[in-house]
This record gives C-alpha cells, sequence and structure tokens, in this order.
C-alpha cells in the first residue's frame, strides 16, 4: 500500500521574489517576522502570512533569514522543521535529509513604510487582475532594455494598458474586473 505524505513545507516559491544579483545584501533572503514571510527584489515585494505554510515549529521561523538558493533547495522538501538555529529538511522518495542554519544579521527593511504607501489610492483604480494576463501582455510588448521595465497605465473602464518605456507604437490592454463586483 502507498503512504501518501502531506507535505510540511513552504507553499509559495518566495524565492522567486529575491534578487539575483547583488545590488542589497537583505534582497537575497526570504525574511520571517511577526508571523510573515517577506521577499523582494527592490521591484516586487512579496508579504505572506505563516499561514501559507505548513512547516513544522514554524513559530522559530520569527526574526530569521533563510537565502534564496537555500529556500530554492528546500521549497518542494517533503518536510520542513524550524529548529532554533536553522531549518531541517527531509526528501522522503530520496532518502534525504539535510540543515541549513539561518541568517539572523540580514537587516530588514521598513516593509511596513513600503505598504502604507500602496494604500493610499483611488478607488477607482483598484480592478483585480489575472497575474497570468500580465505575463502574456509583457511577454507580447517588445523590449530589449529589460532593465527600464514596463509602464503601466490604469485607464477609463478599468482597464491597464501596458507599454514600453523605450518603445513607442505598440502596447497592450488588459481588460479587469472593477474592485466593486468582487
Amino acid at each position: 500500500m502507498r503512504v501518501i505524505h502531506t507535505k510540511e513545507n513552504f507553499k509559495s516559491p518566495l524565492h522567486l521574489a529575491c534578487a539575483k544579483n547583488d545590488v542589497h545584501e537583505f534582497c537575497k533572503y526570504v525574511m520571517f517576522a511577526d508571523n510573515y514571510m517577506y521577499a523582494t527584489d527592490t521591484h516586487v515585494m512579496v508579504k505572506q502570512h505563516f499561514d501559507f505554510c505548513n512547516v513544522i515549529d514554524k513559530e522559530n521561523l520569527n526574526g530569521k533569514a533563510i537565502h534564496c538558493e537555500d529556500f530554492r533547495r528546500i521549497f518542494k522538501a517533503d518536510r520542513i522543521i524550524a529548529k532554533e538555529k536553522g531549518v531541517e529538511f527531509h526528501f522522503f522518495k530520496e532518502n534525504l535529509t539535510g540543515h541549513f542554519d539561518y541568517k539572523t544579521d540580514v537587516r530588514m527593511p521598513d516593509f511596513d513604510l513600503v505598504i502604507k504607501r500602496c494604500e493610499t489610492v483611488i478607488e477607482t483604480s483598484c480592478v483585480q487582475v489575472n497575474p497570468k494576463f500580465i505575463e502574456v501582455a509583457a511577454k507580447c510588448i517588445y523590449d530589449d532594455n529589460e532593465r527600464d521595465g514596463l509602464v503601466f497605465t490604469i485607464c477609463d473602464q478599468n482597464m491597464i494598458k501596458i507599454e514600453s518605456k523605450n518603445y513607442d507604437n505598440q502596447f497592450a490592454i488588459i481588460m479587469t474586473i472593477p474592485r466593486e463586483k468582487y
């Protein structure tokens, strides 16, 4: 008889929101504070409550950080146990067990300041968007200088116009669901 284990790990690949370069030290870590998980590359910030992880003894994560590469390696583990000094991980099929130490001296940025800046919005500018739509639109806009990114404008009828900062005469429009309808 085959035994099915419930995975006891992180549910979201937060390491994807971490920086791939050496801009800021804190950008290389998934950070934990006040029962929340944070990751940022200074362009995208993710804040996620501990409810979104099934890690055993997850309260031990508070005040700690895990390097994004270590997080990536353990993300698909079958079981993660948050110990006092680090995380213990288990891959049952491969019969593999290991341990990564936490980083405790990473200076966490003021995530609350960033979040407060996002709280002041014009109500009619709040829309619901399927992230796959943004991905498709972004892939269709030509821009050979990805560092500059794309420009998003909330338009009438709750549409988002996406344009290249570097190239005119092209755009994408995403039709969204007005906030009051969901």
